[in-house]
């Protein structure tokens, strides 16, 4: 049981790297991925007028995404050893479950034939299902 949550684990923080890959693309990219997104109007106007706040704000997101990337990598025993790692998990697993329960008040109002709504959708499962690892992650540090 241990080995497969630190399978899920490796996988979630795979997943988040993938994520912070993503936003460093929707820098590089058309203000029209940043809109797909899912992004506030303002940092979809911050980058269609080339001001400095979208691509800062969108720069931040990945940054955080690596981080909470590098906490799972250190669950599971892999350096560097982060402090404070089941706090940490436990804290990204609530913020991303959270993030997830969005999907109960989505999914009446989704359109499916739109790939926008599409993309949130699958992106709503993707958070709960790292949401979940995390947690149990954090449960499985504490019985160390």
């Amino acid at each position: 049981m241990r080995k497969l949550i630190g399978v899920g684990v490796l996988l979630s923080s795979a997943a988040l790297v993938a994520a912070a890959l993503f936003h460093v693309a929707l820098i590089f990219g058309d203000p029209s991925w940043v809109a797909f997104a899912g992004a506030p109007l303002w940092v979809t106007e911050s980058f269609r007028d080339g001001t400095w706040q979208g691509p800062v704000v969108t720069s931040a997101i990945a940054l955080i995404l690596l981080v909470f990337a590098a906490y799972g990598w250190s669950a599971t025993g892999r350096p560097p050893k982060l402090p404070l790692t089941r706090l940490a998990l436990g804290l990204i697993a609530a913020l991303f479950l959270l993030r997830a329960s969005a999907l109960v008040h989505q999914l009446p109002a989704a359109d499916f034939s739109k790939p926008f709504d599409q993309f949130h959708v699958a992106a709503s499962v993707i958070i709960g299902l790292t949401g979940l690892s995390y947690g149990l992650g954090a449960l499985f540090l504490r019985r160390r």
